[in-house]
């Protein structure tokens, strides 16, 4: 998606002059394999270029601070017997050992720009995830707790 219509995407709701924070979620999607563990989807320097796209696209809007109003989240482990053998579309495939590094990436780069992280690799168990990928109501509630936490921690809101 081009640079222009992904901003326009990202806030064409926003209120005008009405200060926000925004949480993002990176990584799971992007570590995927399709068909077999020997084809990623995104190498991963599509995937630096990707999140350098969408801080760019961030970093250029007025009244909102990459450091001070964006919160990352960094992406929960997968319970690999299930999604290892998850026949979704295009075959695709799931391994915490790509999740993490990405979410190496994702922190790595938070540091040296100084951006907000919160790491959930560690937060949820296999019995927090609906289909072994995607977190259920008590998997949501956990990290609905832990973003609560850092907030308050960080004395964002």
């Amino acid at each position: 998606m081009e640079e222009f219509k992904l901003r326009k995407k990202i806030f064409s709701n926003f209120i005008p002059n009405v200060k926000v924070k925004i949480v993002v979620s990176f990584g799971v999607n992007d570590a995927r394999y399709i068909d077999n563990m020997n084809t990623p989807e995104i190498s991963e320097e599509e995937f630096k270029r990707n999140f350098n796209l969408i801080l760019n696209i961030f970093s250029n809007e007025k009244n909102f601070s990459i450091k001070e109003d964006l919160i990352i989240l960094g992406p929960t482990k997968i319970d690999e017997t299930l999604t290892l053998t998850w026949k979704g579309k295009n075959n695709r495939f799931w391994k915490n050992e790509r999740i993490s590094q990405f979410r190496d990436i994702l922190k790595e780069f938070s540091e040296e720009h100084t951006l907000l992280f919160l790491d959930l690799f560690d937060l949820l168990q296999e019995e927090d995830l609906i289909d072994g990928l995607h977190p259920n109501p008590e998997g949501h509630e956990k990290i609905k707790n832990e973003v609560k936490n850092f907030l308050i921690k960080k004395k964002i809101f």
